[in-house]
């Protein structure tokens, strides 16, 4: 399903974290990168001392720059309007879907202008509580509707049509994100870890065979072990392993809600299986 169904705020929330997540990625990783390259410089002491000072400096150099964009991270603090602005999308977006399929609070049996003026008032709620990141939401167009009339479509739509809408567009979809990227993180996870490990063993192998080449003109072990521990900053900075174990865990719960889908007679039991599918999707969301 298009996300333009859902209402203005949800895409400009979602293009803002977008973007406060691709800027906080970029400066972490360009960190950590200068980081290792001026550790790969500051290995090589060179065979003249005009190439060793050019060296030094170069090094030297690219350290600098790596804290400066270490401080840039620390105080543009992007991850905040990353997460911020994503609590946002989503919140919104849950409850679009519970508008569009009738659970509480916006049950199919409201009058079409009440049930708006709870959705508005739901929206201005998000809005007012993360206040503070407004002004990222100024790059998409503010004309667009909140309710579009997609979601009173739906709304309008048979309990058997919004039921299948909602296993199929909601649950399902989820569920093969949350493996998707499941599977993903417990790959990149793996990655990282024999990066690191190998980085590891390299600069232990490399010190030791320092010991017998002590006039080396290149001592990589500093290399290596930045390397190392650059591979493991990023892993934890990803938090893969944590991302693995909650992505499947919501996968295959949300398995288990699909499954009672087909137990829904009723309104009201339509409302009761919204709630526990969002409710479950709010859990990994937080």
């Amino acid at each position: 399903m298009s996300t333009n169904i859902f209402p203005a705020l949800f895409n400009a929330a979602d293009s803002a974290s977008k973007r406060a997540q691709k800027t906080y990625l970029r400066l972490f990783m360009s960190t950590l990168l200068l980081l290792v390259c001026g550790g790969l410089l500051g290995s090589v002491s060179g065979t003249s001392a005009a190439w060793k000072q050019a060296l030094t400096v170069l090094s030297a150099v690219l350290l600098g720059i790596s804290f400066i964009l270490g401080a840039t991270l620390k105080i543009l603090s992007p991850e905040k309007d990353w997460f911020g602005a994503r609590a946002v999308a989503e919140s919104l977006k849950s409850i679009s879907w519970r508008y569009m399929i009738g659970g509480e609070p916006f049950g199919v049996d409201l009058d079409p202008i009440v049930a708006d003026a709870k959705l508005a008032d739901e929206v201005h709620s998000i809005l007012l509580e993360r206040r503070n990141l407004a002004w990222n939401y100024g790059a998409e167009p503010a004309d667009t509707p909140q309710i579009t009339p997609e979601m009173r479509a739906q709304r309008a739509c048979s309990m058997g049509d919004r039921l299948s809408l909602y296993v199929k567009d909601r649950v399902k979809d989820q569920r093969s994100w949350y493996g998707g990227k499941a599977a993903g993180s417990r790959r990149l996870h793996l990655n990282w870890f024999w990066i690191s490990t190998g980085g590891q063993v390299a600069a232990l192998t490399s010190a030791i065979l320092m010991i017998q080449a002590a006039n080396s003109p290149v001592n990589p072990t500093g290399a290596f072990a930045a390397i190392a521990a650059a591979a493991m900053a990023w892993s934890q900075m990803k938090r893969y392993q944590d991302l693995a174990q909650s992505y499947a865990l919501a996968a295959h719960e949300l398995g288990l809600i699909e499954a009672q889908s087909l137990h829904v007679r009723t309104e009201a039991e339509l409302s009761a299986f919204v709630a526990n599918a969002e409710n479950a999707i709010s859990r990994e969301h937080t």
